[in-house]
């Protein structure tokens, strides 16, 4: 029996769940998404390739909407597959187990790490103490200017976005926000998206350049790697430069600079107490797992044993049940793992060699330079949009080695476009930056989008122009 008065009782108004329609439509959408597709007849597809189909354009719905969470209808894309019998187990849960997964682990473990220890605030108040006035658009011109620099010398895209998350994310408590404000979220999805640029930077920027240059080379085209390099650093710097512009403008932070401005952050530096022991730890594995991913040594590896050191008893920030049940973000790797495992997966059931049948198509338009990088626009939807970039690479690098000189570009500039003219709004294909930038809620998907769709924009302007302007300054080998 209750205790409050019977008017009391009245007075307590009952809550209504609130309906949100946007998830309503989305969970409505992805059946009718899927029994539409199902019903079609597709020429060359199989009855499995189909109904893969079906099952990818139903997820990518409930991912837009979010009905239910990213991790749940990851693990439903894999799972029903195995049980339709479309694929073996092996196929459908095996990049969890692959080195691409344990990787992001990695580096989502280290930015926990660094993140625990005094370090990070050292080295972020070092940084605003060094940029003179400490705005948010100068943070954001640093963490350009070093994704660039790192793009030389880090030949791993997730590791170059988890330095910098480690580094940069940090900075932004000082602004007195929290790491999901404007202020966080700008500096967190800047930083994923032109990850993925710096990919051409050298012929060895990323493994999918890495592979795209050698189907180029044995196709019979020859660039050095500092032909390579010099080729690709005007672009890259011109659409880091209007990205940057982009995001300054449309970032609304909630505080222009640090409290208390450059003179709060000298006083807070030289108040910092002499390093600890633990600081030191942390900073000597910091430095050992970047000298090691600069040597060239496996990725993985180095940042694996680089987490064991940081949790090591006795002298670690912090233990291992701390970073494993608090540190790692578990949906983004749920999520994660199903979009690497989906290449494998679409290859399985015939759908790779579908869609690279048609892909030859939109060059029908490509008679000049600029209608070649229009014909790039709906081939670079479709092989990102349906997970099948990295398994084309070597069925459609022949083609662009065959189709670019009919249209008057170099295939070198044509490759080029191909591995960083991304539309990245296509989330769950950028794996694992989207879910990195995603981790805590930092970034949300709308600003993804947007921010993303800018960047393909941005991209296409940039090569409509290059295609021109590269033979005219003699930088494309005979």
């Amino acid at each position: 029996m209750s205790t409050l008065p019977s008017t009391a009782q009245q007075s307590i108004p009952t809550a209504k769940p609130k309906r949100n329609w946007v998830h309503i439509l989305g969970a409505a959408g992805a059946v009718i998404v899927y029994i539409i597709v199902q019903s079609l007849h597709f020429t060359g597809l199989t009855p499995q390739g189909q109904g893969m189909l079906a099952l990818l354009l139903a997820a990518v719905v409930l991912w837009i909407t979010q009905p239910i969470p990213m991790a749940y209808t990851s693990l439903l894309l894999v799972l029903i597959p195995w049980m339709l019998g479309y694929i073996k187990p092996e196929v459908a849960f095996g990049a969890f187990s692959g080195t691409t997964f344990w990787l992001v682990f990695g580096v989502l473990a280290m930015g926990s790490c660094v993140a625990a220890s005094p370090f990070s605030r050292r080295i972020c108040l070092m940084i605003l103490s060094l940029i003179g006035k400490p705005t948010f658009k100068r943070v954001l011109a640093v963490s350009f200017v070093m994704m660039l620099v790192l793009g030389y010398f880090i030949p791993a895209t997730t590791a170059k976005i988890a330095v910098l998350f480690a580094i940069l994310l940090p900075i932004v408590v000082l602004f007195g926000v929290q790491t999901k404000s404007r202020i966080g979220t700008g500096l967190a999805i800047s930083i994923a998206t032109i990850g993925s640029v710096t990919m051409i930077a050298t012929p060895t920027a990323g493994s999918i350049t890495a592979m795209a240059y050698g189907v180029l080379t044995k196709g019979g085209v020859n660039v050095s790697f500092t032909q390579w390099a010099l080729i690709a650093l005007i672009p890259v710097v011109a659409i880091f430069l209007l990205y940057y512009l982009f995001v300054s403008w449309y970032i609304k932070p909630e505080a222009k600079e640090a409290i208390g401005g450059r003179e709060k952050v000298q006083e807070d530096l030289k108040a910092l107490p002499p390093m600890s022991i633990k600081e030191i730890w942390v900073l000597v594995v910091t430095v050992g797992i970047l000298v090691g991913w600069l040597a060239g040594l496996n990725s993985t590896m180095v940042v694996l044993v680089g987490v064991l050191l940081y949790v090591l008893p006795g002298i670690g920030v912090m233990s291992f049940s701390n970073l494993i049940s608090k540190g790692v973000h578990w949906e983004t790797l749920i999520f994660l793992g199903t979009v690497l495992a989906l290449g494998p997966m679409l290859g399985a059931v015939g759908l790779t060699e579908f869609f690279t049948g048609i892909l030859s198509a939109p060059f029908a338009i490509a008679t000049n330079p600029f209608m070649f990088v229009v014909a790039m626009v709906p081939i670079m939807l479709l092989v990102v949009g349906t997970m099948i970039h990295i398994p084309s690479i070597p069925l459609f690098v022949p083609i662009l080695i065959e189709m670019g000189p009919l249209a008057g570009v170099s295939p070198i500039l044509g490759v080029m476009m191909y591995m960083s003219m991304w539309p990245q709004f296509f989330f769950w294909f950028i794996a694992p930056n989207f879910a990195m930038a995603k981790k805590d809620d930092i970034g949300n998907v709308k600003d993804w989008i947007i921010m993303s769709a800018a960047l393909f924009v941005i991209e296409i302007i940039v090569w409509a122009a290059y295609v021109y302007i590269a033979p005219a300054l003699g930088l494309i080998p005979a």
